[in-house]
């Protein structure tokens, strides 16, 4: 029987070719988890050869994974033809996703206890390169690129994290783009749907004559007129651009090299703002917003050009990256008052700062005092991220026991530099009015970080043993200035993170796995008497895999030496950027995957999926911190933003042309505090339940007609008092789509 991790590499592959086939697979399982419970398809040396040396995938066909990951493939994306990330995420076994704004726009996701704070402690890669806009120097920046484009999405967990840092304390992303296709291709791809949803798709790529260059060009444009609606009018939408260009350049000669060169740029210009509503007022009309929030508008552009070198020789892989990314944004939003109560005291509540409460709601008007004046503030930042990586990889027999050994090196910089500029408005008559004050920075500073990363994993391979052991290696030097004050820091931080993942095929259905690491996440650039983040993390599972039926379930145990928390703009009581420690903390819990697919009759197949997470945690000492998030902590209590369920189910009927879908998500309500007991009796985030029906229909091999409808039951939850106030979930909302390819 083939190994389990070498079927996932051949259907890995399978589906990548899938990609340009002019008919979607119509029983496919919605998942596979670490090994995928589909047939085999051979795959030819050259195939080998190009898997190994481009190395943009970190599960399927670059590595063998000693560990649990998940796999979602681009049928599975178009499934539900998702433009949210949080969608898609939420489907995928020990990751938590915490809504904001109800499009993805603003992606809050974390993994097995990792924080999902604006997804701050987990590695985001985009084919195999760190493509947050500073990683190291400010990893709570806000972005993600368009889930639209994305081919597949790949979340490794367990010890194989180590090698895609820094963040390895709960995992990593990593989200693969479609490949350049060997024969010409073209398609034109458009969804319209509520809220005056639209989204405008274009592809168009082949190889150039008959030469060794293939080009893909792709296009995308999606916008919404929002589903909030202003007090007294106003927008509330979005509206998003993204344009790539992928070179890949194979010349002809006697080894197996290949170049890819992919340049990029996306642009979003969005009428949101972070505040919410009081829970009353969401009671009441949770699409409802405030009129003080009348100027927020968020702005930003993303340029990205990355090139990839792979070639073999011998019995050598060899992969070289260099890439470069620029992310620059502006968020006019509203703060806060210039003097008096946070807006978070306010909307907490009400009834004892009805002023403060009525003017944010423009009921009255404000006297010229500052205690009367709203601030807004334009958040101003630029990231910048650059660097160089290598991966050699080798593989071979000793004897009886198989092995393959991988050393990689990265050379990383990244900066960001902020420009936080307050003004003061007065409410009058509904209308937000300069009071024609100018005032200084709330915050002007930069950082900056340079880091060195090695890891270097040896995997042995006895019968029906596999044994991988890994190491990594980071050293991270930061400067932090503030520009207000002439004041800088820096720091250096270094980190050593063994893993050891094993897996054994008991027999020809049953394989268990066990792994152990050492997890890290740094603190900032300058930080000064914060320690960084450090955990020990354990799993253990077993897999089962008969003809029609795949099930896996994991445990999982994090033991957090040192908890790092981290001050945002929306946090009271502290400066941005500011770090705070939390203690020993542990993280204990199970994952649940169970997918089965058969032919009920010739022609017609019937599918099904389960996804379970279970989290338990605790603060292991009690503490008072500054940290608005922590606050008053005891011994024993939960951490916020740990939903203890979490689930989703599918179930699909289909036929050669049509196919049809239901997918059942659920929440319960979750901490929003540190706290013990009944989660209902603190500050908390809904439960929440949600249904999604689609239904396609291919008329021609070439066109796919397709009807989502989202929320069908138009449930309505809080799923955040974060940043201020209580944070909707997406209303119902359907969508038609039309996609032809040429």
């Amino acid at each position: 029987m083939p190994n389990v991790f070498e079927i996932h590499r051949a259907a890995m592959k399978r589906w990548n070719r899938q990609t340009f086939s002019p008919l979607l697979s119509v029983v496919q399982p919605f998942l596979c988890v670490a090994v995928c419970h589909a047939a085999e398809a051979p795959e030819t040396e050259a195939d080998e050869a190009f898997d190994r040396i481009e190395q943009v995938l970190v599960i399927g066909v670059r590595q063998r994974v000693p560990g649990s990951g998940t796999v979602v493939a681009s049928e599975e994306l178009e499934r539900f033809d998702y433009t949210d990330v949080n969608q898609v995420m939420s489907a995928v076994p020990g990751v938590y996703v915490r809504e904001e704004d109800g499009f993805g726009l603003r992606p809050n996701i974390g993994i097995r206890g990792a924080a999902a704070e604006r997804s701050q402690k987990i590695t985001i890669m985009e084919d195999g390169v760190l493509i947050a806009p500073a990683p190291y120097s400010a990893p709570a920046a806000y972005y993600l690129p368009n889930i639209s484009r994305i081919d597949g999405v790949e979340v490794l967990k367990g010890p194989s994290a180590i090698q895609h840092g820094p963040h390895t304390v709960g995992g990593a992303i990593n989200l693969v783009t479609r490949e350049v296709p060997r024969e010409p291709f073209s398609e034109l791809d458009l969804s319209y749907g509520s809220h005056a949803f639209y989204k405008a798709a274009a592809a168009y790529g082949g190889p150039l004559g008959d030469s060794d260059f293939g080009v893909l060009v792709e296009g995308l444009r999606y916008a919404s007129d929002g589903f909030k609606q202003l007090d007294g009018g106003g927008d509330t939408g979005f509206v998003r651009n993204d344009i790539r260009v992928k070179l890949r350049w194979e010349p002809d000669g006697g080894l197996e090299q290949r170049v890819t060169l992919k340049l990029g740029y996306a642009d979003e210009d969005a009428d949101q703002t972070y505040v919410g509503l009081t829970d009353e007022d969401f009671a009441a009309d949770p699409r409802r917003r405030y009129r003080a929030s009348q100027l927020a508008r968020f702005q930003s552009e993303h340029f990205n050009a990355h090139l990839n070198y792979g070639v073999a020789v011998g019995g050598l892989y060899l992969n070289a990256k260099a890439y470069w990314n620029r992310f620059e944004r502006q968020w006019n939003k509203l703060e806060g008052f210039v003097a008096g109560r946070s807006l978070r005291s306010v909307f907490a509540v009400p009834h004892r700062f009805t002023r403060e409460y009525d003017l944010i709601t423009g009921a009255v008007d404000s006297i010229p005092v500052d205690a009367q004046t709203l601030e807004i503030t334009n958040n101003d930042r630029a990231f910048t991220a650059k660097g160089v990586q290598a991966t050699l990889l080798t593989d071979g027999d000793w004897g009886a026991i198989g092995h393959m050994f991988t050393l990689g090196v990265r050379l990383h910089a990244d900066d960001v530099k902020r420009d936080h500029r307050p003004r003061g408005y007065l409410m009058e008559g509904g209308a937000l009015v300069w009071d024609g004050f100018e005032r200084p920075p709330k915050a002007w500073n930069q950082a900056d970080t340079l880091a060195v990363a090695a890891f270097a994993s040896e995997e042995l391979a006895w019968r029906d043993l596999r044994l991988t052991l890994g190491l990594r290696f980071e050293n991270i030097d930061g400067e932090w200035e503030d520009l207000l004050h002439g004041v800088a820091r820096k720091n250096r931080q270094s980190i050593l993170s063994p893993g050891i993942g094993l897996h054994w095929q008991a027999t020809d259905s049953v394989g268990l796995l066990a792994g152990a690491y050492r997890g890290f996440s740094p603190a900032g650039p300058g930080a000064t008497g914060v320690d960084p983040e450090r955990s020990l993390n354990f799993e253990a599972g077993i897999r089962l895999r008969q003809s029609a039926l795949y099930l896996e379930a994991v445990g999982f145990f994090s033991d957090y030496e040192n908890l790092l928390g981290r001050c945002r703009a929306s946090d009271a009581g502290c400066d941005v950027g500011d770090e705070f420690n939390g203690g020993r903390v542990e993280v204990y819990g199970a994952e649940l995957t169970a997918a089965w697919s058969v032919e009920v009759i010739p022609g017609l197949g019937l599918d099904a999926d389960l996804v379970y997470t279970y989290t338990d945690s605790s603060f292991r000492t009690g503490f008072l911190s500054g940290f608005s998030q922590w606050g008053l902590v005891r011994e024993g209590d939960e951490l916020p933003y740990l939903p203890r369920h979490r689930g989703l189910a599918r179930i699909g009927v289909g036929g050669e042309a049509w196919d049809l879908s239901i997918a059942v998500k659920h929440q319960v309500k979750v901490r929003e505090e540190p706290g013990i007991g009944p989660v209902g009796h603190g500050l908390h985030a809904d439960g929440l339940t949600t249904v999604d029906l689609t239904a396609s229909w291919r008329p021609r091999g070439s066109t796919l007609l397709q009807l989502v409808v989202g929320n069908l039951t138009d449930e309505s939850a809080i799923v955040s008092h974060r940043p201020f106030g209580a944070q909707p979930n997406r209303p119902r909302w359907v969508t038609a789509r039309i996609r032809h390819r040429f």
